[in-house]
C-alpha cells in the first residue's frame, strides 16, 4: 500500500510538473509568435494604420482640388499625390502580409480592402494625371462623378469592415485563451491538491509554495497592468507631442488673423463679437492642448492666480448657447467673497465645461445643471476652495464610479468619446493639488466634488493675455524672421510692420542666414522658428552669437519641448506658440529698446 501510495504520489507530481511545463512553453511560444512580426493582429492593424492615412489623402486631395479650381497645378497636389503614392504602396506591402498572415472573416475582410484599394488607387492616379496636365476641371468633375463616390465608398466600407473583423477576432482569441488558461490553473490546482494529499508529510511546505505562486501571479497582473497603462499614456503622449506642433502653429495664425482683424476695425463693428468668439475659442483649443500634454506628461501646465467665481460665470457664459431650454443651469457663489487658487485657469475652466457638458448627456430629457463653489476652512490641510457640478440626470452605478477615471475607459457607443475627459479631469485636479471625488446613483443624478488649495487674493489686477489686441505703433528698425509656416509668417510679418518695424522673412535656416549676411548690421531683431527647414532656429542663433553677434534674439515654438528656455539660457527669449500677436509686438519692442522682458 505504502509502495502505491508512493507511486501515485510521484505520478501526481510528475503529471503536475510536466502540465506546468507544457502551459509555460505554450505561453513562451505564444509571446515568441507576439514578438517575430508573424502575428496576424499586427499586420493587420498595419495594414489599417496604413489605409486609414490613404484614406485621409485621398479626402485631402479632394480637398484641395475643389478649394484650389483653377490653380490646381500651384496647390499642394503635386505633394499630396506623392505622399498618396508612397502611402498607397506602403498599403500593398501591409495587405500582402495581412493576407499572408490572416485566417477566417479576417483573411476575408483584408481581401475586401485589397480589392477595393486598387480602383480607388486608379481613380486618384487619373485625376492626378489630369491635374498635372492643367485639367483641373476635368478632375474636379472626375472626383465628384459617381464611378468615384463609389470607390471611395467600396474603400472606406471596406477599410472598416477590416477593422472590425479583426478586433472581433482579437476578443475572440483573448477569450480562446483566458479560456485556456482558466482551464490549465484548473488543471493544475487539481493536481497540485492530489500531490498535497499524496505527500501528506510536506503540506506544510506545499501551502507556503503555494501561496508565493499566488502572491507572484497577482504581481505579475499588477505589473502587465501597469505596463499596458504606461504603454497607453505613453501612445497618447506621443500622439499629443506630434499634433501640438501643427496645432498650435494653425491656433496661431488664427489667433494673431483675429486680433489683427480687431485692430483694424472700430469698437462697434459688426464683425467683433464674431473675431471676439474667435479669439476665446483659440484660447479654448490652446487650452484643450495645453491639458493633454500635461495629462500625458509632455509639458508642465502654467499656473496663475485664478478667481473661481469669475471663471465660474464666464463658464456659464459659454455654457448658456449651447444648452437646450430644458436644461436649467444654476450658478451658485458667493458674491461678496473671492475665490482664489493658482492654477491654469484655461483648463480648469476646460473641466468645468466637461464636467458640465457630462451632466447635460446624462440629462436626455432635461433637467438642473448646478455649478457652485465656496470657501472650505475647516479642511486639516488648510483653507481650500470647494466646487461641485451637480445634475439630475440617470447617474452610475458603484461599478461605473469605480472606473469612470481611467483613461480610454467610456460608456459611449464607438466613435462617440475616446474615455480620456474625466482621465484628463483628474490629472488636471492631481496636477493642481486638489482632490476629485464622485456621488452617484442610478436614478438619482450625479454630483462631481472638487476641491483645490486656496491662495491669499493676489496683489493689484490679474490681466489675461487671451483678448489683447495688437498695441499701437512702438518703433522701427529690421526683423529678421524665419518661420517655414505660410500663415504664421505672414501674420507675423504683417503685425510687426504695422508695429512699426521692417520685416526680412525668411523660410529655412539657410535663408535666414543668407538674410543675416545681406542685411549685416541693420538687423535689429532676429526672430527664429525652432522647427524650420536645417539648420534649426537654435542652431542658427548659436553660430551667430558664437561670430559675436550680440543682436536680440527670440525663440517661438509649437512643440513641448520641456527644459527650452534652460537650454537655451541667454541666447535668446523663448515664446511658446500659440502666443497673441499683441504679446509678440510686445516682446519685440522691450528687447529692441533694451528693456527686460
Amino acid at each position: 500500500m505504502g509502495k502505491t501510495t508512493l507511486v501515485v504520489a510521484a505520478a501526481l507530481t510528475a503529471l503536475m510538473f510536466g502540465w506546468q511545463a507544457l502551459h509555460l512553453y505554450e505561453s513562451q511560444q505564444a509571446v515568441a509568435e507576439r514578438d517575430s512580426g508573424e502575428c496576424p493582429t499586427r499586420a493587420v492593424e498595419s495594414a489599417y494604420s496604413a489605409g486609414e492615412r490613404l484614406d485621409y489623402l485621398t479626402e485631402e486631395v479632394e480637398h484641395s482640388l475643389f478649394l484650389w479650381g483653377a490653380n490646381a497645378t500651384q496647390s499642394p497636389l503635386p505633394e499630396l499625390g506623392l505622399r498618396f503614392e508612397a502611402t498607397s504602396s506602403e498599403l500593398d506591402v501591409s495587405l500582402e502580409q495581412a493576407l499572408s498572415l490572416s485566417k477566417g472573416k479576417v483573411l476575408a475582410a483584408v481581401e475586401q480592402l485589397d480589392a477595393a484599394h486598387a480602383p480607388l488607387h486608379g481613380q486618384v492616379a487619373e485625376i492626378m494625371s489630369l491635374v498635372s496636365r492643367s485639367q483641373p476641371d476635368l478632375a474636379a468633375a472626375q472626383m465628384s462623378g459617381s464611378e468615384f463616390t463609389s470607390r471611395r465608398a467600396d474603400y472606406t466600407v471596406a477599410l472598416d469592415a477590416m477593422w472590425t473583423a479583426s478586433r472581433e477576432h482579437l476578443v475572440v482569441q483573448l477569450d480562446k485563451e483566458r479560456r485556456a488558461e482558466v482551464l490549465s490553473v484548473g488543471v493544475a490546482l487539481v493536481l497540485f491538491a492530489l500531490a498535497v494529499g499524496a505527500w501528506g508529510l510536506f503540506v506544510g511546505q506545499i501551502r507556503r509554495s503555494q501561496a508565493r505562486v499566488e502572491k507572484e501571479e497577482q504581481q505579475r497582473h499588477r505589473a502587465e497592468e501597469d505596463l499596458l497603462q504606461a504603454q497607453k499614456m505613453d501612445a497618447l503622449g506621443s500622439m499629443a507631442g506630434g499634433i501640438a506642433h501643427d496645432f498650435n502653429n494653425l491656433v496661431t495664425a488664427i489667433w494673431g488673423s483675429a486680433s489683427s482683424a480687431k485692430s483694424q476695425l472700430p469698437a462697434d463693428h459688426a464683425v467683433m463679437p464674431a473675431l471676439e468668439r474667435i479669439e476665446d475659442a483659440s484660447e479654448q483649443a490652446n487650452g484643450v492642448v495645453r491639458a493633454l500634454l500635461a495629462f500625458s506628461r509632455r509639458a508642465d501646465s502654467v499656473k496663475t492666480p485664478v478667481e473661481m467665481g469669475a471663471l465660474i460665470d464666464s463658464t456659464a457664459a459659454l455654457l448658456a448657447p449651447i444648452l437646450p431650454a430644458s436644461v436649467d443651469l444654476v450658478i451658485d457663489h458667493p458674491a461678496d467673497t473671492d475665490l482664489w487658487v493658482m492654477g491654469d485657469a484655461t483648463q480648469l475652466q476646460q473641466s468645468l465645461m466637461n464636467l458640465a457638458l457630462n451632466g447635460h448627456e446624462a440629462m436626455p430629457k432635461g433637467g438642473r445643471l448646478v455649478v457652485r463653489s465656496w470657501p472650505c476652512t475647516e479642511s486639516p490641510e488648510g483653507p481650500r476652495i470647494a466646487g461641485e457640478v451637480i445634475d439630475t440626470g440617470e447617474g452610475m452605478t458603484p461599478e461605473l464610479i469605480s472606473r469612470i477615471f481611467e483613461p480610454f475607459f467610456t460608456t459611449r457607443a464607438p466613435g462617440q468619446g475616446t474615455g480620456l475627459g474625466l482621465a484628463m479631469i483628474h490629472g488636471i485636479v492631481t496636477d493642481h493639488g486638489g482632490r476629485i471625488r464622485v456621488e452617484s446613483k442610478p436614478g438619482k443624478g450625479t454630483s462631481v466634488f472638487i476641491d483645490l488649495p486656496a491662495i491669499d487674493a493676489p496683489i493689484g489686477e490679474v490681466v489675461g493675455d487671451a483678448g489683447s489686441p495688437v498695441v499701437d505703433r512702438v518703433g522701427g528698425g529690421l526683423v529678421l524672421l524665419v518661420e517655414d509656416h505660410q500663415h504664421v509668417r505672414e501674420i507675423m510679418a504683417e503685425t510687426l510692420e504695422v508695429a512699426g518695424f521692417e520685416v526680412l522673412q525668411a523660410t529655412s535656416g539657410e535663408e535666414f542666414l543668407e538674410g543675416f549676411e545681406e542685411a549685416g548690421d541693420s538687423i535689429g531683431l532676429m526672430i527664429a522658428d525652432v522647427d524650420i527647414p536645417p539648420p534649426s532656429g537654435i542652431e542658427c542663433i548659436r553660430r551667430l552669437r558664437a561670430r559675436g553677434v550680440a543682436i536680440p534674439a527670440i525663440v517661438i515654438t509649437g512643440t513641448p519641448a520641456p527644459g527650452l528656455e534652460e537650454a537655451i539660457g541667454d541666447l535668446a527669449v523663448v515664446l511658446r506658440k500659440p502666443f497673441t500677436m499683441g504679446r509678440l509686438v510686445e516682446v519685440a519692442a522691450e528687447l529692441v529698446e533694451g528693456a527686460p522682458v
